[in-house]
């Protein structure tokens, strides 16, 4: 196994913005051989980290793992029928060579060395911190900061939560369009408990079959009847926020059910921070960039001392 980073991980060793964790139940994210016990659904990054270092000391392939290895080229050969690998070793600074017969490329699908941010008009005139989730800088400051997020996925609606149970003055999520949200309890002790009765690989067995099942019904009733899953959907968020929140423009989105992938929210904790008023929400569009903050084409000005453009990854063949 040839690692260009310098540790285990992959996305869980490169991330380490706060609040960075698994948004698909670990019961379905987890090792097949290896079934995720604990209560946490949903795991923080570090957690995941661990999981897989206990699973590599488990499944004894530490000593076949080499990293700081950066592939630049594979060639195959008919005439040896096998693969040289090209690569440069960074920790001997030099060029290196492996040669093998069965080649499998899991190097992910996005670029660790860039990530995707829009070409925000006049973002060079703003004179505060400005920066990707993908790098989260170490020497940030939040204490007392007016910070804005930009972006409506996953890593958003991590950050939002989180931030806003910090030390910050202000945190605020602006979306151009909103998603749709599904809300699961954080913890579930039922693997732990079902494990002790029937053993931990019929539990986590049983488990599964029930997440696959509710999943694949879930989404033939979207498809069959969208209007009303979409109103489910909206009433389901709805309960959690103040009677008076304008849901239409912040909550319901421009296309139905699934048609787009849901976002996690464990124990609603996005929607709890918007409710109490900790984290808040603009729905516009970007108009540009100014010395302070970011002018909405609504004519509205969101000022920010930090501004997270959380705004997805770049793709990679």
């Amino acid at each position: 196994i040839l690692d260009e980073r310098s540790d285990y991980g992959g996305t869980w060793d490169l991330y380490n913005y706060p609040g960075i964790r698994s948004d698909s139940a670990m019961t379905s994210f987890g090792y097949k051989f290896k079934p995720w016990l604990s209560t946490k659904q949903f795991a923080a990054g570090k957690d995941i980290k661990n999981y897989l270092g206990e699973t590599i000391e488990e499944i004894g392939i530490k000593d076949k793992m080499i990293f700081d290895i950066r592939i630049n080229e594979a060639k195959w050969s008919s005439k040896t029928m096998r693969w040289t690998l090209f690569a440069f070793d960074k920790n001997a600074n030099k060029e290196v060579e492996f040669s093998c017969n069965f080649l499998l490329a899991c190097c992910g699908y996005y670029d660790y060395k860039s990530a995707n941010i829009p070409d925000f008009k006049n973002l060079e005139e703003y004179h505060g911190r400005f920066f990707h989730p993908q790098f989260w800088p170490d020497d940030l400051e939040i204490k007392n900061k007016e910070i804005v997020i930009i972006g409506s996925g996953a890593t958003a609606a991590t950050l939002l939560p989180t931030l806003a149970k910090s030390e910050v003055q202000k945190v605020t999520l602006l979306q151009r369009s909103p998603a749709y949200y599904l809300i699961y309890p954080k913890e579930n002790d039922t693997i732990v408990w079902l494990s002790k009765l029937i053993g931990t690989k019929n539990a986590f067995n049983y488990i599964r079959a029930k997440a696959t099942f509710i999943t694949s019904t879930v989404q033939k009733l979207c498809k069959k009847y969208p209007e009303h899953a979409n109103y489910l959907f909206i009433r389901n968020v709805s309960k959690y926020l103040p009677e008076d929140y304008d849901v239409k423009t912040h909550f319901t989105p421009k296309y139905y059910p699934l048609e787009q992938r849901p976002l996690i929210l464990p124990d609603a904790d996005f929607l709890k921070v918007i409710s109490n008023g900790s984290g808040t929400m603009e729905t516009d569009h970007i108009d540009h960039f100014t010395k302070t903050g970011i002018q909405l084409k609504s004519g509205k000005h969101l000022k920010a001392d930090i501004v997270i453009s959380a705004t997805g990854l770049k793709l990679i063949p």
